[in-house]
């Protein structure tokens, strides 16, 4: 069994709508496809499983021959009819000197069929499309003498989450887009496919969203469960903004991760340099408080309670300066992109966040100074020893 192309159901049609002058069975005594049968692009088809063939002077590949005889048929009416379209006016159009040979003519004309002339040709009487048809015909009896394909067809249904593996069966090739990835099924499978969607009366409901901060983040929450494989999304004018952002964001993150973490750990160096020099520079206070009978708990009671005052203002400046930034930069998204969201927030956990940081830096740094000099004795600590 061969494996070939997945295609999409919006790529799919059946033999009536498609009609039957374009399409060739394999089997002449054919008319119409069973379960499972299907046919797919003549040269898609013939360039996976064209064999060598032997017609009159030529022998070769059938997608070499499908090819060789739609380009005779081309050349064969630019050069009929090249006088045609010279009368329509093709050739002043084309702002092409006057004295140009026949061949030359020919050769432009057969140009124009194979470009922008294959949809529509007002030069003459027929489109580069119709020629490509009428080759098509002309091939329709060695086209039937390929054989049938086996392929596998793997169906998954999303609106009701249902998978199917089976067997198909290539019947036959029509006439299309060259690569066209269409492809013609049987009629039951076809029905099946248009009937979806169909079998219940409401496929959305629409809704007020509410108001209050709690319903909204109910609603958000429900859009996002999912019972038996089964989803609501939430739909309107932010969602999709929504989505854009988070993804802009999502893509971001490691960026910013590494960006703050940089900030935080330079912050915190210079937080602890800054206590622990303040520290040592007062290391005859020190002293001075053990020599008259201060207990260790004493003195780091003392240069704590310091530490908790500068890790104190260093909250504010730093809740102060985050607050402005993410005011600035959701500010700058709502007027410069036109996002009606907030995107960053700065509320009460990063408030607490910083804080928690700031005290642990601050305690941190100064135990290790006021450790090492309060188990000196007093008259080392005032010597500065």
């Amino acid at each position: 069994m061969d494996n070939y192309w997945e295609y999409w159901t919006e790529n799919l049609e059946k033999v009536d709508n498609y009609g039957k002058d374009k399409i060739v069975f394999f089997d002449e005594q054919k008319t119409a496809l069973g379960k499972n049968e299907i046919l797919i692009e003549a040269r898609r088809f013939l360039s996976d499983h064209g064999t060598e063939v032997q017609i009159d002077d030529f022998y070769g590949n059938l997608s070499t021959y499908y090819d060789m005889v739609i380009n005779e048929h081309f050349e064969n009416y630019a050069r009929e009819n090249y006088h045609e379209a010279e009368a329509n006016g093709f050739f002043e159009d084309m702002k092409l000197e006057d004295d140009i040979d026949e061949l030359t003519k020919i050769w432009y004309y057969l140009d124009y069929l194979h470009g922008d002339g294959r949809q529509n040709n007002p030069y003459g009487s027929k489109s580069g499309y119709e020629l490509e048809a009428e080759a098509f015909q002309i091939c329709a009896p060695v086209l039937g003498l390929l054989k049938e394909v086996e392929v596998e067809k793997y169906f998954y249904n999303n609106i009701i989450y249902k998978e199917e593996l089976s067997e198909a069966k290539i019947v036959g090739v029509y006439y299309g887009e060259p690569f066209s990835n269409l492809v013609i099924v049987d009629d039951e499978f076809y029905d099946e496919l248009e009937a979806l969607g169909k079998e219940e009366p409401y496929k959305f409901v629409l809704a007020k969203m509410p108001e209050d901060r709690s319903n909204i983040q109910k609603l958000a929450k429900f859009s996002n469960t999912t019972t038996n494989s089964v989803s609501h999304i939430l739909q309107n004018e932010t969602t999709r903004i929504l989505e854009m952002a988070n993804n802009m964001v999502e893509n971001l993150a490691h960026t910013f991760l590494f960006i703050g973490l940089g900030f935080a750990g330079f912050s915190a160096l210079m937080l602890s340099n800054f206590i622990a020099s303040s520290i040592n520079q007062k290391r005859r206070e020190i002293g001075i408080l053990r020599a008259i009978g201060a207990r260790s708990n004493d003195v780091f009671r003392i240069f704590f309670n310091e530490s908790i005052i500068i890790a104190t203002i260093n909250f504010f400046l730093a809740s102060i300066s985050t607050f402005i930034v993410v005011r600035a930069i959701n500010l700058s998204l709502r007027t410069g992109v036109g996002l009606s969201v907030t995107i960053f927030n700065f509320s009460l956990r990063q408030i607490v966040l910083v804080l928690l940081i700031s005290v642990f830096v601050a305690l941190a740094t100064s135990f290790m100074p006021v450790y090492r000099i309060a188990r000196k004795k007093p008259v080392d600590a005032i010597r500065d020893k």
